[in-house]
């Protein structure tokens, strides 16, 4: 790209609209941590539904769009059934088109491979949001804990992003411990680099309140967010108001995938 002069107004670039409100710009960087088995692959398909149907998140506006959800976990008689009961929650339909699913359990995918199918069979425009679950099963010979690494895993998804016009999703997981007596950025496991490169940082801890948990946002364009509480009611989280304390407590990471 050229070098803008920032005097010049005419060369000013439009303000992004939000895909979520508050939360995520088109074409945004978002990631979700948190820790083993705490139904974050129900979020994620949550999220993306939400998003092709219109639907608000968790009580946030979002902008309609195409998904493309690269189930990189799990089978895909579990993914439909998950994708099914969610949507019979929200009570909504999907349109054809709206929430594509590319399962890749099996394939042994790398984020090179992904990047260079993605190019051969999407083109600029064609989604809104992709989805990438899970963060771990594009990782390939890379260390996690190695800040160089990640920096060129997440340079490589930007370009995918970039090229698309798409935001992008990914879930991590928290390292092994008490997560909530770490800062909400360190409690996703590995590179400080995860922390750094998003445009926004979802963590959803384990609250003392049974079957809640904390969701808290760190934002890079938007104002400060409170951490709201969600309860877990299968098949997806709801905001859980009669809970007034949004501090995680007692929250434990231990666990591998």
């Amino acid at each position: 790209p050229r070098i803008e002069d920032a005097a010049n107004t005419e060369t000013a670039v439009p303000i992004l609209f939000d895909l979520v409100e508050g939360w995520a710009r088109q074409g945004a960087k978002i990631s979700l941590a948190g820790p083993t088995k705490a139904n974050k692959t129900s979020f994620l398909i949550h999220f993306g539904l939400c998003i092709a149907t219109g639907t608000p998140f968790l009580g946030r506006k979002v902008r309609q769009g195409r998904v493309l959800y690269l189930n990189l976990e799990l089978s895909s008689c579990s993914f439909w059934e998950r994708q099914e009961s969610i949507l019979q929650a929200l009570g909504v339909e999907l349109a054809p088109g709206m929430f594509q699913a590319w399962h890749l359990r099996g394939y042994g995918v790398t984020v090179e491979s992904l990047a260079e199918r993605l190019e051969q069979v999407c083109k600029p425009g064609d989604y809104a949001l992709l989805v990438f679950d899970s963060f771990y099963k594009l990782l390939g010979n890379r260390n996690e804990n190695a800040a160089n690494e990640m920096a060129d895993l997440f340079n490589r998804l930007e370009v995918i992003s970039h090229r698309l016009g798409a935001a992008y999703l990914l879930a991590h997981h928290f390292g092994k411990g008490n997560a909530s007596a770490r800062v909400t950025l360190d409690r996703a496991r590995g590179s400080c680099v995860l922390a750094s490169d998003g445009d926004c940082i979802l963590t959803l801890t384990p609250h003392a309140e049974q079957g809640c948990y904390s969701l808290e946002a760190t934002c890079r364009d938007h104002p400060p967010v409170s951490p709201q509480i969600l309860r877990w009611e299968f098949p997806l989280f709801v905001k859980a108001s009669e809970v007034e304390d949004a501090a995680p407590e007692d929250a434990s990471g231990e666990g591998a995938e």
